[in-house]
């Protein structure tokens, strides 16, 4: 059974990192942390949307709000998060 998305860190093996770019050329990048390995792009951006129809990013003080159908580039990167002897580096 794989691990589900999460957006608080807590005890996880990998970070994920969504980058969008809305139609009107300002970008975001939303953080996610889970244990199982191989999500794609598209299991982050259902898990960004789930429960609401838009996101919201703040750009010195101001707040925007975009719609799943206003983003026109989606790139994703997982992050190994490996603990050491002194926690994570």
């Amino acid at each position: 059974m794989k691990d589900t998305l999460s957006w608080k860190q807590g005890i996880k093996r990998n970070r994920y990192e969504l980058y969008l770019a809305f139609d009107d050329g300002r970008f975001a990048s939303y953080h996610l942390f889970a244990n199982y390995s191989k999500y794609q792009a598209n299991d982050l951006l259902l898990k960004l949307f789930e429960g609401n129809s838009f996101v919201g990013i703040e750009e010195n003080g101001r707040v925007f709000y975009y719609r799943f159908s206003q983003i026109i580039r989606m790139e994703s990167q997982k992050v190994s998060l490996k603990l050491g002897k002194k926690g994570l580096f």
